[in-house]
């Protein structure tokens, strides 16, 4: 076994893996979302979005546990590394954030975009920007 900066390369594969098939999931979600706030679906399927969910926040999982064991052996550099804590800072905003879409997904499943007033499209704007900034910051502070 191969290791990078104390890093075993399968830990490596499964956290990188998992990053991947998030971006897939994410990406598809994401579709699924623009076409219901531009009409083209009047509601989305409440099967396929909350399988979407699940698998992304079981996804999300693997990547903290993978992360946590690649960043166990490094712990005491990595708490004097301020982009650390800031990607931390972006994975407790991702996992927080998927409480509140379990919460949200029962407005596009129930309701078409455009039945909803104002008051009940900022949560899912607020969400979704909350979702779209945490996985970049996340990625990109790593």
């Amino acid at each position: 076994m191969i290791d990078v900066f104390g890093f075993s390369f399968p830990i490596l594969y499964v956290h990188l893996g998992t990053l991947g098939l998030v971006a897939l999931l994410v990406l598809y979600a994401d579709h699924q979302a623009f076409s219901w706030v531009m009409g083209h679906k009047e509601k989305l399927d409440g099967k396929a979005i909350s399988m979407v969910h699940y698998l992304t926040l079981a996804a999300l999982t693997v990547m903290i546990i993978s992360g946590a064991a690649m960043a166990f052996p490094l712990k005491e550099y990595l708490l004097t590394v301020p982009a650390f804590f800031i990607k931390m800072g972006f994975v407790l905003a991702l996992v927080i954030n998927s409480f509140f879409i379990g919460k949200l997904l029962h407005t596009a499943v129930n309701h078409s975009y455009k039945s909803l007033a104002f008051s009940e499209k900022l949560p899912l704007f607020i969400s979704g920007a909350v979702s779209g900034i945490s996985w970049l910051g996340a990625v990109i502070a790593a």
